[in-house]
């Protein structure tokens, strides 16, 4: 399942553009023009497209079989504001990342949001998730300040069809407090995301989001992908220079914690007006999405590589290996600043 956006330009190139069922994987190229802060991703265009979507990962081996945290959101960037006088509430859509709300990349929220110290109530949506692992079984625990009873939703966008869970919360004594719940999905893909409200919510009554925590098991030698930046609205046709677009600049890296060795695929879309889908005008088309491509900050380097399986020689070195390192597998020492892997666990030190 797939969020989409497409800017107006590309919205008059769907109108206009015969409809077209399927478009075919993109092409990609090395990256070129590599600094110690950014890159620029390539790809040949693809027929019929009107826009692109381009990723950015860090890669995390597992070094040993068990649960493993794929995505660890605290919302710790929120440092003021309280219940008696909470931040936002006049924006109906906020950019967590943009604002630095959040540890991690592609945490968003809607229905005019409100924000107290290290908390967000709201329809809050999660980044895209890499949960393919394990046959996509992964659990996600909610920890929310809210009402005893209250009624929290989560749907999970994943493979097939969304899946829906509502749970009440559990408040020691029945009044307002602290609620730790966990869910169960086994919907998981390659981009899965999810969103959670509190249903009950009233105004005068804690209903915040504290903390989300996803994990799921996986075997030593796999990779944990983690989002760090994308480009979600690259139209496909530049009308200044009269040329399909083949190329974008990737240098927003904050979320890549120091990072040397990252990663980038994409996917081409389009709106296919020939088609309704329900109340929507239009079905979204979305091509497969391409090969994987590395790039090395530090040495300038890139090569394209076959996703996940590629580094699975790399993990079975590394789990033979004692100590801390950073995501490049370069040994460091306890104060290293950004994440580190430390006993197979993904760790920030700050």
């Amino acid at each position: 399942m797939r969020k989409f956006y497409l800017s107006l330009s590309a919205l008059l190139l769907a109108l206009s553009a015969s409809a077209q069922s399927t478009l075919s994987q993109p092409m990609v190229g090395k990256a070129t023009n590599i600094s110690s802060d950014g890159f620029t991703a390539n790809w040949k265009p693809v027929p019929k497209a009107d826009g692109y979507c381009v990723f950015v990962y860090t890669q995390t081996p597992v070094m040993a079989d068990g649960e493993q945290v794929i995505n660890e959101e605290t919302f710790s960037g929120i440092t003021s504001g309280n219940m008696n006088n909470p931040l936002g509430g006049d924006e109906d859509y906020v950019d967590l990342a943009a604002k630095g709300y959040s540890d991690t990349y592609g945490w968003s929220a809607y229905a005019l949001p409100t924000f107290v110290k290290g908390m967000v109530a709201g329809l809050v949506y999660s980044p895209y998730l890499d949960l393919r692992a394990n046959g996509g079984k992964y659990k996600i625990i909610l920890t929310t300040l809210s009402t005893n009873g209250d009624i929290i939703r989560v749907e999970s966008h994943g493979r097939g069809e969304k899946v829906v869970r509502e749970y009440k919360t559990r408040i020691p004594g029945g009044n307002q407090g602290t609620s730790i719940d966990t869910l169960e999905f086994d919907n998981g893909s390659k981009d899965l995301f999810f969103s959670v409200i509190n249903m009950t919510a009233t105004p005068g009554r804690a209903d915040y989001l504290d903390g989300v925590k996803v994990i799921q098991n996986m075997r030593a030698g796999e990779v944990i992908n983690s989002m760090i930046t994308s480009e979600e609205a690259i139209d496909a046709w530049d009308d200044t220079a009269m040329d399909s677009v083949k190329s974008c600049r990737i240098s927003k890296l904050t979320y890549a914690y120091g990072a040397k060795t990252l990663f980038y695929d994409m996917y081409a879309t389009r709106h296919d007006y020939s088609r309704p889908n329900g109340k929507v005008p239009y079905t979204a088309i979305y091509s497969p999405y391409s090969e994987m491509v590395k790039v090395n900050l530090d040495d300038k380097s890139s090569e394209i590589v076959d996703g996940i399986e590629h580094i699975s020689s790399d993990v079975r070195r590394a789990h033979r290996m004692q100590g801390v390192y950073n995501l490049s597998g370069q040994r460091v020492d306890e104060n290293y600043r950004g994440i580190i892997i430390k006993n197979g666990k993904k760790i920030i030190n700050q």
